[in-house]
């Protein structure tokens, strides 16, 4: 389970496959379109009424959505070139207030949202160094249920930043612990085990865990081109026989795990149940406390 890796310098290669194609970011941009759709037109017909055309080319008089010039006008532009660019991921430094109002105009949800700005953004400068906060270690001592911190790579943090639940549910937690590497580069986690042996794994790991783990990786590694432990786990993840075309596959648009409930088989007593997994972020420190609420399935 352990990590046993740490980050070394990214490479001019590593660095091209980090950066999203234009195909990769018009196919994760892929629900403007549709939100976009779903949009009435009347807020476009009440601010510029003179505008408004006879018809709508394929679509009917009466049909409902925006289209992209309507967009472009709505956001204080002289027409939908800027735009229609963004839906075709030929925009990749857009402004976060413009973001902000296409979010607003067409109703984005906060997941579409961060997925917007994930893929219509400059990658954001590196990482600083993560810390962890004075009195975090009681907060995991007095929590009643499995809890750990880790870093923005997903290590954990020293020293031993986890709890005894967490260690219980996980069946043992090594230094080098990377909670990525072990849920999705960990064959052992994938299947149940066999000849009444005990330990943590993933239920239903193929359909719930990995798509929705790899889509937040690959966010991630998107966002932060040239961290050296990130762009070490992308080519873990590339490489894998099993995990790799998935990954550079078609990934769903699945920003963050907060809330999230997903099986999971308790590590130290063998029972499948669910996980309920919270994310909180102590203030600027860069840390992560995960809140892992296990309870049995029965």
């Amino acid at each position: 389970m352990g990590n046993g890796r740490r980050g070394r310098p990214v490479g001019a290669v590593a660095l091209r496959r980090l950066t999203p194609t234009q195909e990769e970011r018009r196919e994760k941009l892929a629900f403007l379109g549709q939100a976009r759709e779903r949009v009435d037109r009347s807020v476009f017909e009440a601010k510029y009424p003179s505008e408004v055309p006879r018809h709508l080319p394929g679509r009917g008089r009466r049909a409902k959505g925006l289209t992209q010039l309507e967009v472009g006008r709505l956001l204080g532009l002289r027409d939908g070139t800027w735009y229609a660019e963004l839906e075709r991921g030929l925009i990749s430094n857009a402004p976060e207030e413009r973001l902000l109002q296409i979010a607003e105009l067409l109703g984005l949800t906060a997941r579409q949202y961060e997925f917007l700005r994930v893929y219509a953004c400059r990658p954001r400068p590196q990482y600083q160094p993560v810390t962890v906060p004075d009195g975090y270690r009681d907060v995991l001592d007095l929590y009643q249920g499995p809890a750990y911190i880790q870093d923005h790579c997903w290590n954990l943090m020293p020293p031993r930043m986890y709890n005894a639940h967490a260690e219980a549910l996980l069946a043992g937690i090594p230094d080098d612990f990377n909670f990525l590497r072990w849920m999705l580069l960990n064959e052992k986690v994938r299947k149940a085990p066999e000849n009444g042996a005990v330990h943590a794994w993933l239920p239903q790991f193929w359909e719930v865990w990995a798509p929705r783990a790899l889509s937040v990786a690959r966010a991630t590694f998107v966002r932060h081109p040239d961290d050296p432990t990130l762009a070490q786990l992308d080519e873990e993840l590339a490489a894998d026989p099993d995990i790799g075309p998935l990954y550079r596959g078609k990934l769903p648009l699945y920003a963050h795990t907060d809330g999230d409930l997903r099986p999971f088989a308790h590590g130290t007593t063998g029972e499948v149940g669910w996980v309920r997994i919270n994310v909180l972020n102590p203030h600027g420190s860069g840390a992560t406390l995960l809140l892992l609420n296990w309870k049995p399935a029965r």
